[in-house]
Parts: C-alpha cells; structure tokens; sequence
C-alpha cells in the first residue's frame, strides 16, 4: 500500500504512464477469463475478480486522499483493451468491465462463502471488502470510491454501469469530493473526471443520471438502503457559486 501511495502523491509532481497500470488491469482481467481446453477453475477466477475490484478501488481511495484528480480521470476515462475467450480483437472498453458482476458473480459466491461460518451478509463481496480493511483508510474511504466508481459510469455513460457493493457500509451522508463542487476552483481541478467543460454542463448530466438510475430503488436485493442520488451530496442549484 506504501508503494501506491507514494507513487500517486508523487505523480502530482511528476508524470506518470498511466498504459502500465491500465495494462496490468487489464492483464489481471485475462486471468478471471476460462481458458480453452481447460477446466473452468471457480475459486481461482473468484480471487482474481476479488484482487481486480479490491485493487482497483484502492487506487481511487488513495487519489481522492491526496487529491490527484488527474490519476482518477486516467484510470475512470482510458479505454481498456481486454483479451477475451474467443480470442477476437475487440474495440476499446472502459473500466466499469471490470465489474464482472453479470458473469462471474463473485458476490453471491462469497455470500455462501459467509452463511458457512456465520450470519448472511447482504453483500458477501461488499462485507469482505470491508472486513480486510487498510489501516490507513477509513470504511467511508473506501466506500466513497467504490460510489464515484459508480457514479462515474453513469454520468460518463460507459457500456454499463459499475455497482458499489459497498455502499450499504456507508457510515455519513457527507462525500466531500461531491460538496465541494459548490466551489468554482474546485470543480476546475476535477472536471477532468467528469469529461465535461462547464458547470452546466456537468449539472444536466447530474440530473440525467439520478433519473435514469437513482430514482428507482437502485439496491442489493432485500436490503432497505438504496444508492442515494448523486444530488443528495450537493446542491446542484449551488455547483460552482463559491469562490
């Protein structure tokens, strides 16, 4: 973790080549793919699958820590090209692919896993994230980039969406990175993120995406708790009116 740290708070200072990390994503999603001609090995996809969404959520806790918007962009707005079974070459994709949730469905995997040893989770993958928490990082921390995980993919209309399993850990209704878009200095160094140019035009995408996903009851199954909208984190009427 020292080691990503590091590299991130110096990459605000230094340039990066962000291909080597999207690279080794993309290299770390081959390895949750079936291989041909051999045996479909379950467990050893599942722990890959984990280590990619755990990794990965990581690295955009880390930046939103020490404010390198320009690295969260990078990792939430490059194309990815993975390899798949078949072999053929694809166009690009973006990162919500490797949310495998619709083919490997490591959460319901390691919802079992749980009911075997105690009581059942609402979120197998969502409780083991937060169970091998870093002692550097806070639930909320890494909660809050597993959500702009999702909201990014709304917003920036990628292939589908990414699904915050955490979020039912959530323990403040506060998201810093979102209440501070009141601020016009603010919203220059994150507009990156959101790929817009202007206030208003991140605002009508705001409002696009709470009513395409967030006004329904957008949730973990059985669970009461829904992924608020993204309006509930700040005052769309108040983006950019601060100095």
């Amino acid at each position: 973790m020292n080691f990503f740290e590091q590299t991130i708070k110096k990459n605000l200072q230094y340039p990066m080549d962000y291909d080597i990390i999207i690279d080794f994503f993309v290299k770390i999603y081959s390895l949750t793919q079936p291989i041909i001609g051999e045996s479909y090995n379950t467990k050893n996809i599942i722990n890959f699958d984990f280590m990619m969404r755990e990794l990965f959520l990581y690295l955009i806790a880390i930046a939103l820590k020490y404010g390198n918007y320009n690295f969260i962009s990078e990792l939430l707005n490059s194309p990815y090209y993975f390899e798949y079974v078949s072999n053929s070459l694809n166009d690009a994709q973006s990162f919500v692919n490797l949310d495998n949730r619709g083919e490997i469905k490591t959460d319901a995997y390691l919802t079992r896993y749980y009911n075997t040893i105690e009581e059942i989770p609402l979120t197998g993958l969502g409780k083991l994230l937060t169970d091998r928490l870093h002692n550097n990082y806070s639930i909320d921390n890494l909660v809050d980039a597993d959500l702009l995980c999702c909201y990014i993919s709304v917003l920036n209309s990628k292939e589908h969406d990414w699904f915050p399993f955490t979020y039912i850990y959530k323990s403040s209704d506060y998201f810093t990175f979102f209440r501070k878009l009141t601020s016009k200095r603010y919203f220059e160094k994150v507009k990156c993120i959101f790929d817009v140019n202007s206030i208003n035009d991140l605002k009508k995408k705001i409002i696009q995406a709470d009513q395409r996903y967030f006004t329904k009851r957008y949730k973990i199954n059985n669970c009461f708790k829904k992924v608020e909208p993204i309006s509930s984190y700040v005052n769309l009427e108040n983006l950019g009116t601060e100095r």
